[in-house]
């Protein structure tokens, strides 16, 4: 796979240096332009299905991958997923979705600068896992 992706990449240098530079400036925004749309796509998926989802379950799973897309673009909205998501997880027991989301939250608050309030939650993740290891 590797030899394939690396002939690619010498077949598109070759091409890239014969084209004028308003094509190549075209060709390069594609590839930048194309992955930003697909994100925001799939941002909007999501959260047309939380808005319908009724199955806890599958919300907690629809708000754990909101909050990591959030994460870089609106830390915020990452938070409050995050919030979603542990609220619905305490209220079905679902300690792995538990873990999940004060792993989140411990993500957020180190992403704006509160390493204080992020080890906090990453600590309640780890005790909670620990536990879950003596369990069984």
């Amino acid at each position: 796979m590797l030899i394939g992706i690396n002939y690619i990449m010498v077949l598109m240098a070759k091409l890239l240096d014969r084209l004028p530079m308003f094509h190549y400036i075209i060709i390069v925004g594609i590839f930048f332009v194309f992955p930003i749309t697909a994100s925001c796509n799939s941002i909007d998926s999501l959260l047309a299905l939380a808005e319908n989802e009724q199955a806890p379950e599958l919300l907690i799973k629809i708000y754990d991958e909101l909050s990591w897309k959030f994460r870089h673009k609106d830390p915020t909205l990452s938070k409050l997923y995050a919030q979603k998501e542990l609220k619905l997880a305490l209220a079905i027991l679902d300690t792995e979705a538990e873990v999940n989301a004060y792993n989140r939250l411990g993500l957020y608050f180190s992403t704006v600068g509160r390493f204080d309030s992020s080890l906090f939650y990453y600590r309640q993740a780890e005790e909670i896992e620990l536990k879950e290891q003596n369990c069984y």
